[in-house]
């Protein structure tokens, strides 16, 4: 008689339904608990036996650490609920995004996007979850795959015209010249119908320069520079490209006069070595040679001692060094590093967001200090840290490349251009040698050049270069000179 009711017993706890694992969690929520939710919650992520409800877990997390003010902890929280229960978590994919953006922390969504595309619940979500997708796998260097996620951005999203320029990039890095250059007069037609600011169309001319310039098309290139802002700090960038656009179009004199602009005191701290360079050569094959000559010594002794800071500065910095050293720079203090390799990140949009994140997450950080103990707080305190060391890890690192990248670089200028001093040296002395063959050396008249400029250069005011610059006179410089080549070594006699 026991046995029959023992396995009746068994018989009627089979036939209940299993125990939901996370009604617990409701009941504390409707109460108003959240400590005591986020205690259960954290307990339910951790707990393999209740994989079922991982995702659900994840969803209440991120709301109660939302409700907390702990933005960085709560974005952590639905990437895990995405990862894990996409499904179900679609549908919060827009306040997600929104979130990330706001924070400055889309890199976190980024490389694990593509599976989200289904389950977006609108189209501007879906064009997002493309477009971060497709800029991951470029920053990458999977040009195939960017290329392949663009076409899901939709021309109504508000992503649109940072597709295109997307585009333009992934072709202009697959030597695709011509769909480069329509893709980015797309982006520009596209911005400026979305009233995109001044930086962004600045950066979309100059982005269209290059692509003509890479095709070879000189002249176009040429405009597209001359229409970035001179409020623009791509500027200086887009008039030394342009003067490389004259030097390849055999314009030494149009190139030199554009060089004038970063001769000037107004960009002392800026990071333009081949500037310099193209400026020596212009004035080597105009057979300008005590020009070029004192160039190149200028050169060395500009140059010589960035490179000995680099040398001296890499040698004892990491990632997170770097990062601190961008924003001490952007505050105004001293740095390790050449100001030249800092600035450029100073007024990035992607290192301000990395910035702005850090500081957030440092504010999560105290704020969960306050909170007291408890499992819900350390997980969120691990979480945090761990992002913002990721972050400025991230971003820490891309401030070395680049700073290694221009370590080698004039490591090679300075040995180069002793090379080229030779060359120099030996072709002056064939000139002279021509000279004393045929008793001519001649160098024009420059005051004669000077009024004939200033007479055909209607609605301007032509005045001779005195060593004296301002502001507003910036590129404007004109050089009126031919070369001092006898007429079988002339190159760019325009």
């Amino acid at each position: 008689m026991i046995g029959l009711w023992l396995a009746l017993a068994l018989h009627a706890a089979a036939m209940e339904p299993p125990a939901d694992p996370f009604a617990p969690v409701t009941t504390a929520l409707a109460s108003g608990k959240r400590g005591e939710a986020g205690e259960l919650l954290v307990g339910l992520v951790n707990d393999p036996a209740a994989v079922a409800v991982h995702g659900q877990a994840w969803r209440a997390m991120a709301g109660v650490l939302t409700d907390l003010d702990l933005d960085s902890a709560a974005l952590v929280a639905w990437h895990n609920a995405l990862k894990v229960d996409a499904p179900n978590t679609g549908a919060n994919l827009p306040a997600i995004l929104e979130l990330a953006k706001t924070l400055g922390d889309e890199d976190l969504l980024a490389p694990g996007a593509a599976p989200w595309l289904g389950v977006a619940p609108d189209a501007n979500s879906r064009s997002r979850v493309g477009y971060l997708a497709a800029r991951h796998q470029l920053r990458s260097d999977n040009l195939g795959a960017a290329a392949g996620l663009l076409p899901i951005v939709d021309k109504s999203s508000p992503d649109w015209a940072d597709a295109r320029a997307l585009k333009g990039i992934t072709a202009s890095e697959q030597g695709q010249h011509q769909v480069a250059i329509d893709a980015f007069s797309e982006a520009l037609t596209a911005g400026r119908a979305a009233n995109r600011g001044e930086r962004w169309l600045s950066n979309g001319q100059l982005n269209l320069a290059r692509a003509y310039f890479a095709a070879g098309n000189f002249g176009q290139a040429m405009v597209h520079y001359s229409l970035v802002s001179r409020e623009a700090s791509a500027w200086p960038e887009a008039q030394f490209e342009r003067a490389w656009a004259h030097f390849r179009a055999e314009d030494m004199a149009g190139s030199l006069a554009l060089l004038v602009t970063h001769d000037s005191p107004f960009f002392d701290q800026a990071y333009l070595p081949e500037a310099d360079l193209l400026r020596a050569q212009g004035l080597f094959l105009m057979c300008k040679f005590q020009d070029a000559s004192k160039r190149i010594d200028g050169f060395v002794n500009d140059w010589t001692p960035v490179l000995q800071t680099l040398d001296t500065s890499l040698g004892s910095m990491d990632a997170a060094a770097a990062f601190a050293d961008v924003r001490a720079h952007k505050a105004g203090e001293t740095t390790r590093l050449p100001v030249s390799q800092l600035a450029p990140f100073a007024r990035e949009d992607r290192f301000s967001d990395s910035d702005a994140f850090v500081t957030k997450a440092d504010s999560d950080l105290v704020r969960i200090s306050s909170l007291g103990g408890g499992a819900l707080a350390d997980w969120a305190k691990g979480a945090t840290q761990a992002r913002r060391d990721a972050v400025v890890g991230a971003a820490g690192q891309r401030v070395l490349n680049r700073a290694e990248s221009a370590r080698t670089e004039l490591r090679e200028m300075l040995s180069g251009i002793e090379i080229t001093r030779l060359d120099l040296l030996n072709l002056e002395a064939q000139m002279y040698e021509k000279a004393a063959a045929t008793g001519k050396l001649e160098y024009g008249d420059p005051i004669g050049r000077l009024r004939k400029l200033s007479k055909d250069r209607v609605g301007f005011r032509v005045w001779p270069f005195q060593g004296e610059y301002w502001m507003d006179e910036l590129g404007w410089y004109r050089i009126d000179s031919r070369p001092d080549c006898p007429s079988d070594m002339a190159a760019g006699d325009r």
